[in-house]
């Protein structure tokens, strides 16, 4: 009886362990699926936080996660000052073979089948680092959707196709579009329409966060499995 009742109180603790787990915070784990079984992240490199803004606007509109392409050496104001030939953004645009290094990486790149590419228009192509990003990842069976801001009024020409170009030309790539710092997730929601692209709403995450949460959970899990089996 005493044994009985000692079996009991492991595997009542075990299911208390598992419904707290189950009732944490959300990861990848409840990943930001459509109701066709999209999931969707929204990549972006910004530097006056123009594109940053659209970013999360997009993703709050489509419940994507999000990655921002971070430089490894940042740029600083004076790098990104198009007055002057000599700076450090106006020599990189003008070098076909600069590709500036990226800090960070994205996580669980493979579960993602949506991507949305959003940059600056800078000298009228996408920042070099852009195409680091191209190249560093595989879009087969990716579909692609390039977003740009301009603080000149540029449009968003031929940088898609040149960034197509870069990624081998893999993946399904989608028209893209000048997009303003102020965009609603109004507008957002109705451009996914003009696309055909369902995404759905669900709260977007922090791709490169996915990793630790993930692990965070795992080991609880792990931890209620040990009690369950002492």
């Amino acid at each position: 009886m005493k044994k009985a009742s000692i079996l009991i109180s492991v595997v009542l603790a075990a299911l208390m362990a598992l419904a707290f787990v189950g009732c944490g915070k959300k990861t990848s784990q409840t990943p930001a699926d459509s109701t066709q079984g999209s999931k969707a992240l929204v990549v972006y490199f910004s530097v006056n936080d123009d594109t940053a803004k659209v970013a999360d606007t997009i993703a709050s509109a489509t419940g994507a996660d999000t990655f921002e392409i971070k430089a490894k050496e940042a740029y600083k104001d004076e790098d990104v000052d198009f007055t002057k030939q000599d700076s450090r953004a106006a020599k990189e645009q003008a070098d076909d073979k600069a590709r500036p290094e990226i800090d960070g990486e994205v996580k669980e790149w493979d579960s993602y089948d949506t991507i949305f590419v959003g940059y600056p228009i800078w000298m009228n192509k996408a920042p070099k680092i852009l195409d680091t990003f191209m190249e560093t990842y595989d879009f087969t069976d990716k579909t692609v959707v390039p977003f740009a801001t301009s603080a000149d009024g540029a449009d968003i020409g031929e940088t898609a196709k040149e960034l197509q170009t870069a990624a081998g030309d893999k993946g399904t790539w989608l028209d893209g579009k000048v997009l303003d710092a102020n965009v609603t997730e109004e507008d957002i929601t109705a451009w996914m329409t003009e696309l055909g692209l369902d995404l759905g709403t669900a709260a977007p995450v922090d791709a490169t966060d996915v990793s630790d949460e993930a692990e965070s959970e795992t080991s609880a899990l792990s931890e209620a499995e040990s009690t369950t089996a002492a």
